[in-house]
């Protein structure tokens, strides 16, 4: 239902009072819909993945899920320019979502696709060890290929999306060129787990992320 079908949706909507459920009063309130590739990407996964669950209950509501997978990503593919630039979050949740579709479809195209936004998910990935710093981390991402800023969160949390995206590849096509670069990016990304494990003592948890002293500036 927030979804227009023609690549504008109702991504969301932030709020911060209690409405009286009374149309018309101070309390309603309105937001803009937008052609967003991330929230197309995320109804298209979403959509793929409900597919096998109606399948066998409500055909008519799985083949419209279906189609909605289709032309949502498409939508979101119209409204993207990939470059080094580009969002890890946006390629890696581009990589997934391809998956989603060649999962249900089983078309090459899908695959493709998919193969050709893992690489810019690695071009965004510290692969070499830093040797200039007291932990020598590897396997962490930056915000994009330029890797000015170290991926960090401080609200919504997606750091699952660059490997989840790896290892669905990895996973469905085991055998193709790339799948040793796949890999190689998902150890260096566990050897960064470990290596920051023991960092937060006595806490027992994992770091966000690699904390730049600039970063706010």
């Amino acid at each position: 239902r927030t979804r227009f079908g023609d690549g504008y949706r109702q991504g969301g909507l932030v709020i911060g009072l209690w409405t009286k459920n009374i149309r018309g009063d101070g309390y309603d309130m309105q937001s803009t819909a937008r052609n967003s590739p991330m929230d197309n990407m995320l109804a298209s996964t979403y959509c793929a993945m409900a597919v096998p669950f109606f399948e066998k209950t409500d055909g008519v509501f799985a083949r419209w899920c279906r189609n909605s997978a289709i032309e949502d990503f498409q939508f979101a593919e119209d409204a993207m320019t990939i470059d080094r630039s580009s969002s890890v979050e946006l390629v890696s949740l581009a990589t997934v979502t391809s998956m989603h579709l060649y999962r249900m479809t089983r078309e090459q195209i899908y695959l493709d696709k998919a193969v050709k936004y893992a690489k810019a998910v690695m071009d965004c990935q510290q692969l070499k060890r830093r040797a200039d710093w007291s932990i020598p981390l590897h396997g962490f991402f930056y915000e994009n290929a330029e890797k000015n800023r170290i991926l960090a969160y401080y609200h919504q949390s997606k750091e699952h999306l660059m490997t989840q995206a790896l290892a669905m590849l990895l996973s469905d096509a085991p055998d193709h060129t790339d799948a040793s670069l796949w890999k190689e990016a998902c150890r260096a990304y566990a050897d960064y787990l470990h290596d920051i494990s023991g960092t937060m003592e006595p806490y027992g948890i994992l770091p966000g992320a690699v904390y730049e002293v600039d970063n706010t500036d």
